[in-house]
């Protein structure tokens, strides 16, 4: 069952400031923020893989069996360069 509250967000200067109330609370203090769309999301750190999202990512792939065409086949060679 997905829980709801509404609330307001509050404006302190430059920043805008939100609101939680005691059974949306979180034991950590290091969250990270992310937009999805219209959809803010509030992600306690520790939820967060320690590896880069990207490394994950690109982990998670399986392996390519793909053929890949020869795109240097029609090039001309390269020439020497001297320093």
């Amino acid at each position: 069952m997905t829980q709801e509250y509404r609330t307001s967000i509050a404006q302190d200067g430059s920043e805008q400031v939100l609101r939680i109330p005691p059974e949306f609370a979180m034991s950590e203090q290091d969250v990270v923020l992310r937009k999805q769309g219209s959809l803010l999301v509030i992600q306690p750190v520790s939820d967060i893989p320690s590896e880069t999202s990207l490394l994950s990512l690109l982990k998670s792939f399986s392996k390519i069996e793909d053929e890949f065409p020869d795109v240097d086949e029609n090039l001309q060679p390269l020439d020497n360069v001297k320093n």
